[in-house]
Parts: structure tokens; C-alpha cells; sequence
């Protein structure tokens, strides 16, 4: 079973490149933020599914675009850039 200090490791690793991948996405940091914050609570909750086939920031970012993806259509993300 995995533990909580890889995944803690991989996450501080990676988390960076996610949220600039997230931002440039949505163009707002406080949507970027909540984003970023839910797939990592995402990313935790299955990390024992985690199939090392891929890297970690490659099934990282796959989640966050797909958390993108949906508060875009339940309307959660702001319209407002800066």
C-alpha cells in the first residue's frame, strides 16, 4: 500500500506545474486555487489507485483538467480574468 509521505513527496514535486497548468486554463488564481485544491483532496483520495504506467504529474494534471472540465459545465468557474 502507499503511504501518506510519498504521496506528500509527489505532491510537493509536482503540485507547481499543475496549478500553472490549471491557470492558464482557467485565467483566474482564485478559480486556479480552488481547482488545485480539489484535485489534490481528488488525487488523495485515489492514490492507491494510481498505476505507475503514467508519471505522477501526467495522472496529476489529467485530474485537474477533468476538475476543470467539470466546474466549467456545473458553471462554478468565474468569467473574470486578471
Amino acid at each position: 500500500m502507499r503511504d501518506q509521505q510519498e504521496f506528500t513527496e509527489l505532491l510537493e514535486t509536482n503540485l507547481p506545474a499543475v496549478h500553472r497548468f490549471v491557470l492558464r486554463m482557467v485565467r483566474n488564481h482564485s478559480d486556479a486555487d480552488d481547482i488545485v485544491q480539489d484535485t489534490a483532496l481528488k488525487a488523495f483520495m485515489h492514490f492507491t489507485e494510481f498505476r505507475a504506467e503514467a508519471k505522477f504529474r501526467t495522472w496529476l494534471t489529467s485530474i485537474a483538467r477533468n476538475e476543470v472540465l467539470s466546474q466549467r459545465r456545473r458553471g462554478h468557474t468565474s468569467r473574470v480574468s486578471y
